[in-house]
């Protein structure tokens, strides 16, 4: 038996690429997955179906990792529905690849706000549940983009 199963696992950004395998592996090892998602309420649809067929309970919420009380929201909902919450995985992020003289305020914004602010959220919602319980796992995935400017000239 795994060592997942019977837990509770929050994925960002589970809808497509790392977000979702991360979400759909979490649910092979018997995880219950509850997953946010911006805008693509299709791609829940499917992931969600996916989750359910693999026999564990799964938890989609539209939620902009920007906002803390919808951030809150989605983590009461997780714990009420699913249970306490033994694992966070942030994933959900965003690149805006243009040029500084070429990248604007609002594409800056976006960025930072998912990028970073998403993150700081997600783990202030958290947190304090997990050091209730002396138990938890907060992992923070990042991309390649992150690591370089591999836009900016040399």
């Amino acid at each position: 038996m795994s060592t997942f199963a019977g837990r509770v696992a929050v994925v960002t950004g589970a809808t497509r690429g790392i977000g979702r395998a991360i979400a759909l592996e979490l649910a092979r090892q018997g995880c219950d997955v509850a997953f946010s998602y911006r805008s693509r309420a299709d791609l829940a649809d499917t992931l969600t179906r996916e989750l359910d067929a693999l026999g564990v309970r799964s938890l989609p919420a539209q939620v902009d990792s920007a906002d803390l009380e919808r951030v809150r929201e989605m983590i009461a909902r997780t714990r009420s529905e699913l249970g306490e919450i033994h694992a966070l995985v942030n994933n959900a992020g965003i690149t805006r690849d243009k040029l500084l003289m070429m990248m604007g305020a609002d594409d800056w914004k976006d960025v930072v706000d998912t990028n970073l602010t998403g993150v700081f959220n997600f783990c202030r919602a958290v947190i304090m549940p997990m050091m209730k319980a002396k138990s938890g796992a907060i992992l923070n995935v990042t991309s390649v983009p992150s690591r370089s400017a591999s836009s900016a000239p040399t």
